[in-house]
């Protein structure tokens, strides 16, 4: 797959089918293939930035990184774990993203490289409207993924430490929290008084919330992340909280509606909630004859993991039930 002269995509052929006399490759990127099979045996790495981390992953590879992102330094550990997965570790603790390509000249296979970024593709500018420019529903979450409130969470923090001569195993720990820390609008994006543990869209918790005697409480999820610093926690928890909070679902369109490369950035403008918001490309399907566009994916690419950061509803399902607002599936 050519991104310019030089820079390429190189797949390994996973699963060749053939049917309907045409012949369908299901493919995986070479630097995946390759380093799910380079392992790390055990490091401690402290005080190290994302770039030290990967590249020390990728010692002994044929892989190398391009573009170096600047990041702060943070303490990482890893144990019998193959390079791709660490370097998956890198991604989710400094909250970046990456890319594979390889270099072709002369029909031989060059320089293969890793861009780390903050993120991939562009904000376009382009806006897709529900019900127009011929977007459909691909896939579409139940409503009880649907919150507006998270709660987040960061590692670990001794709280009580037995004495010296004990021998009784009885200390513990809690995750970090933000609750102490105060937002305010306008130097912040929202406001969030002292002693809340979450952060919350009031807007969506009044149109969508749970109904109590006291008016409309937020849906709250809870999401964990990989840091110790509370100011980098809370900002991380909004940057999900703005990303996840709307109905999860996969939409399909064409280049006559919309153009642009995997991790570019879109608004989906959805009438029938009231709710716009930013969305990305994460799938193009070519065909190669005529090198055309034939479809593009954007949305949330439902049928992938949210690896560590499982977001469990505080909820109960009772509590649900007692919503007067259903967010029903209007086609």
């Amino acid at each position: 797959k050519e991104e310019d002269r030089t820079k390429f995509h190189l797949f390994f052929i996973a699963k060749p089918k053939s049917y309907d006399h045409l012949i369908h490759l299901d493919g995986v990127q070479s630097g995946i293939e390759e380093l799910r099979k380079s392992y790390v045996e055990d490091a401690r790495l402290s005080k190290s930035t994302a770039v030290q981390v990967a590249e020390y992953l990728l010692q002994g590879t044929n892989w190398h990184l391009r573009f170096k992102p600047e990041t702060g330094q943070k303490d990482i550990s890893f144990y019998f774990i193959s390079a791709f997965d660490g370097l998956l570790r890198v991604c989710d603790k400094f909250n970046l993203e990456m890319q594979f390509f390889v270099e072709i000249n002369n029909n031989k296979i060059g320089a293969r490289y890793i861009d780390l970024k903050q993120r991939i593709g562009t904000r376009t500018g382009q806006r897709v409207v529900y019900g127009h420019n011929a977007l459909s529903i691909i896939k579409e979450e139940e409503r009880a993924e649907f919150y507006t409130a998270v709660i987040g969470l960061g590692n670990s923090e001794i709280v009580s430490v037995p004495e010296a001569n004990d021998d009784r195993r009885n200390g513990y720990s809690r995750k970090k929290n933000f609750k102490d820390l105060v937002w305010t609008k306008p130097q912040n994006p929202l406001n969030k008084p002292k002693g809340i543990p979450y952060l919350e869209l009031k807007e969506l918790t009044a149109k969508y919330g749970i109904k109590s005697d006291t008016g409309m409480r937020p849906r709250i999820g809870k999401v964990d992340f990989d840091t110790d610093d509370p100011n980098e926690l809370i900002q991380m928890t909004y940057d999900y909280l703005i990303a996840n909070a709307h109905p999860k679902v996969t939409f399909s369109t064409t280049t006559a509606y919309l153009n642009g490369e995997i991790g570019d950035t879109v608004r989906v403008v959805r009438p029938d909630m009231r709710l716009d918001y930013e969305t990305r490309i994460f799938e193009i399907k070519k065909d190669r004859l005529s090198k055309r566009v034939v479809e593009i994916k954007l949305g949330d690419h439902i049928n992938q993991s949210d690896g560590s950061k499982e977001i469990q509803l505080s909820k109960s399902e009772s509590d649900q039930q007692n919503a007067t607002v259903e967010l029903s599936k209007k086609r």
